[in-house]
């Protein structure tokens, strides 16, 4: 089973090298493994990097490639999630924010053992930072690559986290709870008014007012609701999917 272990990410240097170390350095089976860095193609201090850790990377005997794109910014971050499922392969596609980081030994293992005997149906993979397991949606989301063949997409929201666990929910798609751990560092400082976060362009278009509840993070979730066409769509493919399987 492939995984690809995915970042979007903008001039966070430091954290996205320490997130990705986390991982590298707790996976067993590396050669099941490709990272992929989705990077705008302005971002040349991400870019600079990623040449700089380069002979790090192939050391861990892990494979990774660099999408580089326009800048679509917070608010279309769906673009850059239906890119990377679009150029990959992968069997499973993970979703990391580049300040999360996981502390599990052997988390490949763990996520073969729970996806592998259900490759053959959609999956939403509930890969959940400690702090965020209370919440019924993925804050590291992640699906399986027969989602993607089914719906053509990742989302067309903004808070793909809440489009893909409604999306389950109502077409009854089975939902994976791999039990390694991840944590995530906006929300261990959540409540602090003077966070770890710089503010930067990232900050200041999502996460930043995410973390302090400021004006416009009603934007930030879902345009259209359940009622919106992208949504409807792509549950009647989920939905239409279950009722084949059922007839074949």
């Amino acid at each position: 089973m492939k995984i690809n272990l995915t970042w979007i990410t903008r001039k966070r240097t430091a954290e996205f090298v320490y997130s990705l170390s986390s991982f590298l350095s707790n996976c067993k089976n590396k050669s099941n493994v490709e990272c992929v860095f989705c990077v705008d193609d302005d971002d040349y201090e991400t870019l600079e990097t990623i040449k700089r850790i380069h002979p790090m990377i192939v050391q861990t005997g892990i494979d990774y490639k660099v999408i580089t794109t326009e800048r679509f910014g917070y608010f279309h971050i769906y673009k850059y999630q239906n890119l990377i499922a679009e150029q990959t392969d992968g069997d499973v596609i993970i979703y990391v924010s580049d300040d999360m980081f996981c502390s599990t030994s052997g988390w490949d293992e763990i996520l073969v053992d729970s996806v592998l005997p259900h490759l053959n149906e959609p999956l939403l993979i509930m890969t959940q930072p400690v702090e965020d397991r209370g919440k019924f949606w993925p804050t590291m989301p992640s699906i399986n690559r027969k989602w993607f063949e089914i719906t053509k997409r990742v989302s067309t929201w903004t808070g793909s986290d809440v489009y893909l666990a409604w999306l389950a929910q109502d077409a009854g798609i089975k939902v994976i709870k791999p039990d390694y751990e991840v944590h995530q560092l906006s929300r261990f400082y959540s409540n602090e008014k003077d966070n770890w976060s710089i503010i930067d362009e990232t900050h200041e278009e999502g996460r930043g007012r995410a973390i302090k509840g400021g004006p416009g993070n009603e934007n930030l979730l879902v345009k259209g609701g359940k009622e919106g066409k992208d949504y409807q769509q792509d549950l009647n493919n989920l939905l239409n999917w279950r009722n084949n399987e059922k007839n074949s």
